[in-house]
């Protein structure tokens, strides 16, 4: 069940939440998943109000602890994420191993700025759940619409498609990428039901990315 507080701004909206999380755990776990910059802050409220209950039982986590709160509770918990440098390497890699196949960016693949660029929003589609074949669709769909005035932009998705999905598959070969996480986690909260038992309340977030908003679905 979804319970959405309303309020104007220095309504005690948080106050709010929170007394209703601590009460939660009477009944079973609770957590309070909120933006990491707000962890710290939330946990001394928590502290503050709770007064004579017992608050140690609720978890204050951002969506990156809870889908490695998912990992541990499901036996899927990863020690082989990789890091930066080696994300630059692979990309390099990727592009250089599909270069004769691509159209647009085959003369960049040893420009830094461009990999990093590449890498960003690589990371970006990861948030928004946009996949090689999401964009070879679109792809397919302009040329469908008018092949000659969308050419450019046909030409720069497919090569980013091949780009992204020659990346995808070296990545998966020997690393576990965190970009990848809360898309596992949805899935594992739906099939596992790790948190039967238990109580999410979410604060302090101006917006969810696509995969936030599939982990919230899976709560439900």
């Amino acid at each position: 069940m979804l319970k959405i507080i309303y309020g104007a701004c220095d309504s005690s909206k948080s106050e709010y939440l929170y007394s209703l999380a601590i009460d939660a755990l009477s009944s079973g776990n609770a957590f309070l998943v909120v933006p990491e910059q707000a962890a710290l802050s939330a946990e001394k409220r928590i502290y503050e109000l709770a007064k004579e209950k017992s608050s140690l039982g609720l978890e204050v986590l951002n969506f990156e602890r809870l889908a490695e709160n998912v990992f541990r509770k499901c036996g899927f918990l990863s020690y082989n994420y990789i890091n930066d440098s080696a994300k630059k390497l692979l990309l390099r890699k990727a592009m250089c191993d599909i270069k004769p196949s691509l159209s647009e960016y085959g003369a960049w693949t040893s420009d830094e700025g461009f990999i990093s660029n590449m890498l960003a929003q690589i990371t970006e589609f990861k948030h928004s759940k946009v996949s090689p074949e999401t964009l070879a669709r679109v792809s397919e769909a302009l040329a469908s619409e008018d092949a000659a005035k969308n050419s450019k932009l046909i030409k720069r998705l497919d090569d980013f498609a091949l780009i992204f999905a020659a990346y995808n598959a070296l990545v998966s070969e020997r690393f576990d990428d965190r970009g990848d996480d809360l898309s596992k986690s949805s899935y594992l909260i739906l099939s596992a039901v790790p948190f039967s038992d238990s109580s999410f309340f979410l604060d302090e977030f101006n917006g969810f990315t696509l995969q936030q908003y599939d982990v919230i679905s899976a709560l439900l």
